[in-house]
């Protein structure tokens, strides 16, 4: 059309005239029958239903993204391009978020940095084995040539007997690191602690601005979420207490359960951890097979073409996240001689599975290598402490508990406890009948801490914290329940972590506060409250691997993982943050019912849902 008889120069034209030049070959190709391949690429189909579940999921994780356009079509692209679904694109932000040093906001460059570092690893990875495969090039000589091969003889030869130029003036130097490296990262570059990201930072509302001074906050005493029936937003919920004394105590089956001052740690040995490894396999499997009415478990690798029960534990075949191709299946010593095979996912439709998971899997095993799932059992739930006092009474007056997570401190370069002088004057006003504080109490990601700029002993802070709830509660009815945290710099550094040493020399009243391990279950009267400080519900959030024929809660999802497991923290490997005992662990980090509310928690979004009849509850940080 532009080169025919009516040729017109496009130069110094508009784009509206070019379109309509486009237009009328467009009809003219159509008249006489031709097929023509029409794009535009900068008119791109939006997807809203991929986007609306992109804001979801990553709302779930406590970042807002929606509305924000050039995030949501950059997120949009990387699905399409990698076949992920909005619930897979999430778990893998958040295990790049774990590993990532610099990555503070989600922007399109850290998206970028997103698809190179952790989409596109797989890739990469397969581009180098290719590359080495290739038979190097070899180099031809001539007689122009011949006397370099000489040369680089002698150079050769020469290198054996001394040291290389480059090399000389290389000194190692011998200095203790800051942090062990990561031996489940280690392609990620080492960076100073307080250039280290923290999972934290997902939870501010404004990622790409700085956060406001603790006194420019907004929505003060705003209520964000309720639960139960009869309860209105709209009206101002009274949080005073009964002005009553509950009495509270832990759940334990005998003394020997109970976690009530330090212990020995770092003395574990290898056998003693691989029996306790073992022994959790035995006792879920064992539950579930009596509760669920199971058959007996076989063997791993077992070949069998009907259908069987095998039970195990949940392992990832190489360095790296889970995912549905690199799951195997643990068996005991007693039924599997220890063995690992791999689990073949492809029938199931609905699946939710974590390092470290105890589970029994129907299928068949016809050849002795691959375990062809059907069916899978996550666990078992213990009863409820009402179900077993069902033929006795049970203390059912009520009260009212008020529960604040660390850190209590700003996290600016002042190091100012202001917030938790603004909690504790709501305490004397509302007058709570318990009131339970979750560590960190001087926290080591506090910038000052983190530096080591403070002058003060870290026993010292805390002492002024605690004179600071003695002298609040002193006159009141309130009863103070305190659980320290493995980021609290003055405590031990182990879980189960043991309760808090009084840093006030036996002055505090014990019938007012009450020093508690992490984890504990605790009865406040009849009711069970299951407390942990430890971010459990992030670190199983970085590493599951789910599919789900429809859309699932995740953090409910999460919450019931400690349930059908029976425990505070059922990830194994564990995160690199926390240092666990597995004999400590077994006896005082797992349920011995299911408590009535538990409290989990966690840098990822607050919420308060109800799972199978029990209560959880990330209530968030006092400061973020």
């Amino acid at each position: 059309e532009l080169t025919g008889s009516r040729r017109t120069n496009l130069r110094g034209n508009q784009p509206s005239n070019f379109f309509c030049y486009c237009a009328v070959f467009r009809k003219k190709a159509a008249f006489h029958s031709q097929q023509i391949n029409w794009s535009i690429d900068s008119f791109k189909m939006s997807n809203p239903e991929l986007e609306e579940e992109l804001s979801t999921e990553f709302g779930d994780i406590g970042i807002d993204i929606e509305g924000n356009l050039p995030v949501l079509e950059k997120l949009t692209g990387l699905c399409k391009t990698f076949k992920l679904t909005a619930e897979d694109i999430t778990a893998q932000w958040m295990t790049f978020a774990l590993k990532a040093t610099e990555c503070t906001v989600i922007t399109e460059e850290t998206l970028d940095d997103f698809e190179k570092k952790q989409l596109l690893k797989g890739k990469k990875t397969s581009n180098v084995k290719k590359s080495s495969a290739q038979t190097p090039h070899r180099k031809s000589y001539t007689g122009n040539n011949i006397s370099s091969l000489f040369d680089e003889e002698d150079t050769m030869l020469g290198s054996y007997a001394t040291t290389p130029e480059s090399k000389q003036s290389i000194k190692r130097s011998h200095i203790t690191p800051e942090q062990p490296s990561n031996k489940r990262f280690a392609s990620i570059d080492a960076t100073p602690i307080s250039q280290r990201f923290s999972p934290a930072s997902l939870s501010t509302p404004s990622l790409s601005t700085p956060s406001a001074k603790y006194e420019a906050r907004s929505g003060k005493g705003d209520v964000l979420a309720s639960f139960g029936q009869g309860v209105d937003n709209s009206t101002q919920i009274q949080w005073n207490g009964q002005g009553i004394q509950p009495h509270i105590r832990l759940y334990v089956d005998s003394e020997e359960d109970s976690l009530k001052k330090p212990y020995k740690h770092m003395f574990q040995k290898l056998q003693d951890k691989a029996d306790v490894l073992n022994e959790i396999i035995n006792n879920l499997a064992e539950d579930m097979k009596s509760s669920l009415m199971l058959d007996e478990s076989e063997s791993v690798a077992q070949t069998t073409e009907e259908k069987a029960i095998f039970s195990g534990r949940v392992c990832c075949d190489s360095v790296g996240r889970l995912n549905a191709k690199s799951v195997v299946l643990e068996g005991s010593r007693e039924t599997s001689a220890g063995q690992r095979i791999p689990l073949d996912l492809s029938e199931v439709k609905n699946y939710s599975l974590f390092p470290g998971q105890i589970i029994s899997v129907q299928g068949t095993n016809k050849t002795g290598a691959t375990i062809n799932a059907s069916g899978i059992y996550k666990g078992i739930r213990l009863p409820f402490f009402s179900a077993k006092r069902k033929n006795q009474t049970v203390n059912e007056d009520p009260f009212t508990v008020q529960i604040a997570c660390g850190p209590f401190s700003t996290c600016d370069e002042t190091l100012s406890y202001k917030p938790l002088d603004d909690l504790l004057s709501t305490v004397t006003k509302a007058v709570p009948d318990v009131l339970i504080l979750l560590g960190p109490f001087v926290d080591s990601k506090q910038p000052l801490i983190e530096k080591g700029e403070v002058d003060d002993l870290f026993e010292d802070i805390f002492a002024g914290c605690m004179e600071k709830i003695q002298r609040a509660v002193h006159n009141l009815s309130t009863q103070v329940v305190l659980v320290p945290s493995q980021r609290d710099v003055f405590h031990e550094y182990v879980y189960p972590q043991p309760p808090l040493i009084d840093p006030l020399g036996g002055s505090t009243d014990p019938k007012k506060i009450h020093m508690m391990s992490d984890p504990c279950t605790l009865m406040i009267n009849d009711v069970c409250f299951g407390l942990t400080s430890t971010d459990i519900l992030f670190h199983l959030g970085a590493e599951e691997a789910a599919a789900h024929a429809t859309r699932s809660d995740r953090l409910g999802r999460l919450a019931d993982h400690l349930l059908l497991q029976q425990s505070y923290y059922p990830l194994h490997p564990t995160h690199e943050d926390v240092n666990l005992d597995y004999e400590a662990f077994e006896r005082h980090a797992y349920m011995p019912i299911t408590p009535d509310v538990l409290v989990v928690p966690s840098d990822l979004r607050y919420f308060v849902k109800d799972v199978e009849g029990c209560l959880c509850m990330n209530p968030g940080r006092l400061v973020k």
